[in-house]
C-alpha cells in the first residue's frame, strides 16, 4: 500500500478514535449537567439527562449507575422493570472494583434492591490488597484501608439518602410533640407580605396556597401538614427571639421550592422545610441531617485516629511486650511477638470501636452490626 495512503488513513482513524472519546465525554457532561438542572421528578431535565445518557457508547458503570438512580428517582421505576433488572445486575458486578464509589453505590443501591453480601465482602477484600501492596508496615495498611473507606461523594440524590430521611423523620416527630394544631397558611402568607415583593412574592404565594394535602411515603404525613408542624415551632415560648428570623427562614424553603422553573420532588420539598430554620431552633439539634456516608466517615475517620493513637501509645509504655507489639506494627518484623498482649491488644480496639459506633444512633441495629465488622476487618488485620 502506498504510504502516504496509509498515514492518511490511520490519521482519520486516530480522529474517528478521539472524536468517539470526546462524544462519550460530552453527552457524560451533559447528562450530569441536566440532572442538576432537575427538579427531581419526571421533569424535562430528567428525561434529557437520561437521553444523554443512553448516547454513551461505552458506558462506564459509573454512567449506568446514574442511569438507575433517574429511572428510580425520577421516574419511580422498580427493580422488577426487566431494563432496570438489567441495569442494576450491570452495577452491582462492576461496583466492586469502582474505589473510591464502591461503597456509595451499593449502600446506595442496597435503597433499591437486594445487594447479595458477597458484592461488600468483595469491596473490602479488594481495599485491603489495594492496601497491602501500597503500604510498607502492619500499621500504614491499616490507616491506609480505613482512609480509603472515606469517601465524599457529590451526591445529586441525597434527598434519597437513608440516613438523611431517617434524621428528617426525627425532626419531624419532635415537632409534632409541641404541635397546637393550628393551620400557618394565612400566618405565612401575610409574613410574606411583609418581606417580600413583585414576582418573588407572587411566586411564594402559589406555592404556600398549593401546599399538597396527599400523604407522602417517606415521612407517612402530608406536605401541609409538615408545613404547619415547621411554622407552628416558630411560635415555641423558648423561640420568641428567633421567631422571626425562623418565619423568613420558612418563607426562603417555600421559595426555594422550585429550582431552574421546576417545582421540586414532594420528599425534596419537605426535606426544605424540615431543615429550614437549623441552628434556629432552641433545640439546636433540631433540622441537622447527615447522609449515611457522612456518617461512615466520621466513624472510620475516628476508628483511624484511634488505631494511630493506639499504637503510638503501646510505643511508650512501660510493658515491653507492648512496645515489642507496637514496633512490629511500624514495620520491625524481626521483634518477638507475644501472642496474648497481641490477642488483649486487639480485643481492646474491637472494644473501643463498638462503643464508638453504638454512640451513633444513626444506624440501624443490622448496619450497626456490619459496621463493626468491616471496621473490625481493617484494624485487626
Amino acid at each position: 500500500m502506498n504510504i502516504p495512503i496509509l498515514i492518511v488513513i490511520v490519521i482519520f482513524l486516530l480522529l474517528v478514535y478521539i472524536n468517539w472519546i470526546n462524544s462519550d465525554r460530552r453527552f457524560r457532561a451533559r447528562a450530569e449537567s441536566l440532572t442538576r438542572r432537575s427538579a427531581g421528578g419526571n421533569d424535562l431535565p430528567a428525561k434529557e439527562a437520561l437521553t444523554e445518557l443512553r448516547r454513551i457508547q461505552v458506558p462506564t458503570v459509573q454512567d449506568t449507575f446514574n442511569t438507575v438512580q433517574i429511572l428510580r428517582y425520577n421516574f419511580d421505576v422498580t427493580p422488577n422493570d426487566i431494563y432496570m433488572g438489567h441495569l442494576l445486575d450491570t452495577v452491582l458486578n462492576g461496583a466492586v472494583y469502582l474505589e473510591p464509589n464502591a461503597d456509595f453505590i451499593v449502600n446506595r443501591l442496597m435503597d433499591i434492591t437486594y445487594v447479595p453480601p458477597i458484592t461488600k465482602e468483595k469491596i473490602i477484600e479488594n481495599r485491603i490488597q489495594s492496601a497491602i501492596n501500597s503500604s510498607p508496615n502492619k500499621k500504614e495498611t491499616i490507616i491506609t484501608a480505613l482512609t480509603n473507606t472515606v469517601q465524599h461523594t457529590d451526591d445529586l440524590q441525597n434527598v434519597h439518602d437513608t440516613a438523611v430521611n431517617r434524621e428528617l423523620n426525627k425532626t419531624l416527630s419532635e415537632l409534632k410533640k409541641s404541635y397546637t394544631g393550628l393551620n400557618h397558611v394565612q400566618d405565612a402568607v401575610e409574613f410574606a407580605k411583609i418581606k417580600y415583593t413583585g414576582k418573588e412574592l407572587d411566586t411564594i404565594l402559589t406555592l404556600l396556597y398549593s401546599l399538597e394535602t396527599y400523604n407522602i411515603i417517606t415521612f407517612n404525613d402530608s406536605e401541609l401538614n409538615i408545613f404547619n408542624y415547621v411554622w407552628d415551632r416558630t411560635n415555641h415560648s423558648q423561640n420568641t427571639s428567633n421567631a422571626g428570623c425562623m418565619k423568613e427562614a420558612i418563607i426562603n424553603a417555600v421559595r426555594d421550592f422550585v429550582e431552574n422553573g421546576n417545582k421540586v420532588c414532594p420528599n425534596g420539598r419537605c426535606a426544605r422545610l424540615l431543615t429550614a430554620f437549623v441552628g434556629l431552633d432552641f433545640n439546636k439539634e433540631l433540622g441537622n441531617v447527615m447522609t449515611m456516608e457522612a456518617h461512615r466517615n466520621e466513624i472510620f475517620e475516628t476508628v483511624r485516629k484511634l488505631i494511630d493513637y493506639e499504637i503510638l501509645m503501646a510505643s511508650k509504655c512501660d510493658d515491653e511486650k507492648l512496645r515489642n507489639l507496637a514496633s512490629n506494627y511500624t514495620g520491625n518484623i524481626d521483634v518477638k511477638i507475644d501472642e496474648n498482649t497481641e490477642k488483649e491488644f486487639k480485643e481492646s480496639i474491637r472494644k473501643k470501636i463498638e462503643n464508638i459506633i453504638d454512640s451513633d444512633k444513626t444506624f440501624t441495629d443490622i448496619e450497626r452490626i456490619e459496621l463493626k465488622r468491616e471496621c473490625s476487618i481493617y484494624t485487626l488485620l
